[in-house]
């Protein structure tokens, strides 16, 4: 949860060498009390507890050091947005309907032209994928602040995806994996289980690349859910468009059948997508956030003198805006028996809270609960055997 891109204005306030080390310092007496209080199983904790294995605890840790360098050691969390931005985004958006109306602002996007699409063969190692590429036309409200320097990032106005089809057959089920924050390349088709899924199921798989991410950024791609409620619109609001996109590419192929799993970032996303696109089979949103205000100072609140530079997120515009965007403002079009969650008992990352504000939200369907932390949790066994069988359940399947 950075902040950083073109719609971040000033340095950031990177924290003095000593509250560096001292958050170092306090790195491993901090995981040892979230081990202990999660391992008790406490009443108003709505994951099961955490088994004290060594593995579990290094997963912890891990997480716990990835929030920390984000949040203390690279200074982002301090760095200061403009919240005019967002005031001036709310007001705008306020006076077209929109804060009343958010399915508004994410209509659905009609699919690519032959024309403009490209599909080219590659590898990753001996496998054979395609690699789609189309303009993504999205276009942001106008006048909102920021508007332009989004759309000037040209890397970011192409669509890119990896493709995974058997026999050139676009008509057998399909799988939308969504990857999380930071790749967007052709290694997720390795780490997201899609070449099993491929085999195992018989499915199609493609992976679109979320908007920042992958190729679809210059140098360092743009981190998000941030703190700046302008960057969280721009980007699920593309992200949402570009993957509805997506479909709508697949479904004037001749597609059906169609499930969604998304990763972290991606749980996200494919939880937004419950709420907005219509005839899906299946949603599997995985270690998902879902309340990203929440999220940001529950985060900033292990770190002295850092929570003070996030509180800003739970201003009334900020929160206005980020609901936008939010898996919690939307109702879900399917199924209670067609949606489904993971997530880890010991994520530092997207917390158990977070899931279970999305599972509550859902009207708890159907929920998996790893005995792990953010990182590891997707490759594994439990999350790879979850989502295979969610979607055999759902019928998107040819095995």
């Amino acid at each position: 949860m950075a902040l950083e891109g073109p719609l971040v204005h000033g340095p950031p306030e990177v924290p003095g060498s000593a509250t560096r080390w001292l958050e170092l310092a306090l790195l491993l007496p901090r995981v040892i009390g979230f081990v202990g209080r999660a391992s008790r199983g406490d009443a108003d904790r709505v994951a099961p507890p955490l088994h004290r294995t060594p593995l579990a605890v290094a997963g912890v840790l891990l997480d716990d050091l990835a929030s920390t360098m984000q949040y203390v050691l690279s200074g982002d969390t301090a760095a200061r947005f403009d919240l005019a931005r967002v005031d001036d985004a709310v007001r705008i958006l306020e006076g077209r309907g929109d804060l009343t109306d958010p399915g508004a602002l994410h209509p659905a996007p009609p699919a690519p032209p032959p024309d403009e699409t490209g599909l080219s063969a590659r590898r990753l190692g001996h496998r054979v994928f395609e690699h789609l590429i189309f303009p993504s036309r999205y276009d942001p409200p106008a006048h909102l602040p920021g508007r332009d320097e989004w759309l000037a990032d040209e890397a970011n106005a192409l669509v890119h995806a990896y493709v995974l089809e058997h026999d050139d057959d676009p008509t057998r089920p399909w799988v939308v994996n969504l990857h999380g924050s930071g790749v967007g390349t052709p290694i997720d088709l390795q780490w997201m289980g899609s070449f099993a899924l491929a085999r195992d199921l018989g499915v199609n798989v493609i992976h679109p690349v979320l908007p920042k991410h992958g190729p679809r950024h210059h140098g360092r791609g743009l981190v998000y859910p941030s703190p700046d409620a302008l960057v969280n619109f721009y980007a699920f609001s593309q992200a949402i468009w570009d993957v509805r996109r997506t479909i709508a590419w697949l479904r004037d192929r001749g597609a059906t059948t169609i499930g969604v799993h998304g990763v972290s970032l991606g749980g996200y996303v494919a939880a937004l997508l419950a709420g907005l696109e219509d005839d899906l089979d299946c949603v599997v949103a995985g270690l998902p956030p879902s309340d990203i205000p929440s999220l940001v100072v529950g985060h900033a609140a292990r770190y002295r003198g850092v929570a003070d530079a996030a509180a800003e997120v739970e201003a009334g515009a900020s929160q206005r805006l980020t609901r936008l965007v939010s898996p919690l403002a939307f109702a879900p079009h399917l199924s209670r028996d067609r949606l489904h969650i993971y997530a880890a008992v010991g994520d530092r990352i997207s917390t158990p809270e977070q899931a279970g504000a999305l599972w509550s939200h859902w009207g708890e369907p159907e929920i998996c609960w790893i005995q792990g932390s953010h990182f590891p949790s997707s490759l594994f066994g439990p999350a790879r055997r979850f989502v295979r069988d969610a979607l055999t359940r759902c019928g998107v399947s040819a095995a």
